[in-house]
């Protein structure tokens, strides 16, 4: 739960604050791994709400804020998430620069 919080503070958040936060991560590369996978699951339930899909959803403790998240962004944007997350796991598994992988990902998430 943690994760979602951080990452609704997060696309709240200004650049300048997102970076601030990349920063922090870029040392913890484990958590790092379990926030992105937490996000998966997050914009993956965004995206069958949006997509109005018979699917189990991982988050359906929270299935307002997913609605409210579906109308604002709906699929073709929750798809795009998706993969910059993707991408970030790809990066950070090929030893990219972690702080700058997650740079990247601060950019590409909805503002």
């Amino acid at each position: 739960k943690d994760y979602l919080d951080n990452m609704e503070s997060l696309l709240r958040s200004p650049i300048s604050v997102r970076f601030q936060r990349a920063a922090e991560m870029a040392g913890e590369v484990t958590r790092v791994h379990e926030m992105i996978e937490a996000w998966i699951g997050w914009w993956r339930d965004v995206l069958f709400v949006a997509a109005a899909a018979d699917a189990p959803l991982v988050n359906v403790d929270r299935i307002g804020l997913l609605r409210d998240y579906a109308v604002r962004y709906g699929v073709q944007r929750s798809v795009e998430v998706l993969h910059a997350l993707r991408r970030t796991e790809d990066r950070i598994g090929n030893n990219a620069n972690l702080r700058l992988a997650i740079e990247v990902l601060m950019f590409d998430l909805p503002h």
